[in-house]
């Protein structure tokens, strides 16, 4: 089965692949050509660690925010490109996306993440399918939020890769996961 993260931080929410096998996390964003806004890539290394980030094999620059145990940020490395020198932190976690969208996380920033398994036989290394689901589940809940908004009156904000939900996101995430179960079924 594949998982799908979504991150968000400060109200600024990314999805994409969560990453947890050891390939996994060495393919990572390796070779793929690009990431539509708003997608990410999050890797758990499963405990704690000196985590070193490799972008020799990166086609295109990256923001990069390690996260602790908790889900603290306790680095934001930004635009990295293709080439840099290896990046290391201590930390559990780490999500990439495209260099730019880290703006505005700071450390000591908290993240939620939340985890959503899509059924079916895992792709271990087909990043870019698990990118395409991440995005139709972006755009589902970016649906759902706008719906939420008509009744809840939340706040809804605007980027230029379409609509992010603020506090409407748990009502979303649970018709997500309602999708999801029916999709499998």
């Amino acid at each position: 089965m594949s998982r799908i993260a979504t991150v968000d931080i400060n109200d600024v929410v990314w999805n994409g692949p969560y990453l947890s096998t050891i390939q996994e996390l060495s393919e990572g964003l390796a070779n793929v050509e690009s990431i539509p806004q708003g997608v990410c890539a999050f890797f758990d290394m499963g405990a704690q660690t000196v985590i070193t980030v490799t972008v020799q094999e990166m086609l295109f620059p990256l923001d990069i925010v390690f996260l602790d145990e908790d889900f603290n940020v306790v680095q934001v490395s930004e635009n990295v490109v293709p080439g840099a020198p290896n990046i290391s932190c201590t930390a559990r976690y780490f999500v990439e996306m495209n260099a730019g969208e880290a703006a505005g996380v700071n450390v000591n920033d908290v993240a939620v993440i939340s985890i959503a398994t899509i059924g079916g036989t895992p792709t271990n290394s087909d990043i870019v399918s698990m990118m395409s689901t991440a995005m139709i589940m972006g755009m589902t809940m970016m649906m759902a939020s706008m719906m939420i908004k008509s009744t809840t009156q939340e706040k809804v904000f605007a980027d230029t890769g379409g609509s992010i939900f603020a506090s409407a996101r748990d009502d979303v995430r649970g018709v997500l996961l309602a999708e999801c179960r029916m999709q499998n079924d």
